[in-house]
């Protein structure tokens, strides 16, 4: 098969770009709701006021800084693959952490009142 991917060589090359196109948007997704996030926790909670622009720059560069470090100093595309390999991992292991808690407290009606899950 001449393609990377087993959904490249089981479904045509079409499936990749559609593929990519989800994962890009999924990524902006991701990327929208941790600004919005962070806006609303900045602004309500620390009480800092910045403009859209210079908050966009600060958190842009907290989570690409790291990146680009890691891949300018890394040694090579094979460590950085073994490396995602690993945090996949590491993230497959603390999911259920972070799940069972947000579901055990939005199921609770005295934390969530009326806008409790059934």
């Amino acid at each position: 098969c001449p393609y990377s991917l087993i959904t490249g060589c089981t479904f045509g090359v079409l499936a990749l770009y559609v593929w990519a196109i989800g994962i890009l948007a999924a990524g902006q997704s991701s990327t929208m709701t941790g600004t919005y996030a962070g806006q609303f926790a900045m602004e309500g909670f620390v009480q800092i006021q910045l403009p859209q622009w210079k908050r966009i720059l600060l958190t842009r560069s907290l989570a690409m800084g790291p990146t680009l470090l890691l891949t300018i100093f890394s040694g090579g595309v094979d460590h950085i693959t073994g490396l995602n390999d690993f945090l996949n991992c590491v993230q497959m292991v603390q999911l259920p952490f972070a799940i069972f808690p947000i579901l055990t407290f939005v199921s609770d009606g005295r934390v969530m009142f009326q806008f409790k899950t059934s």
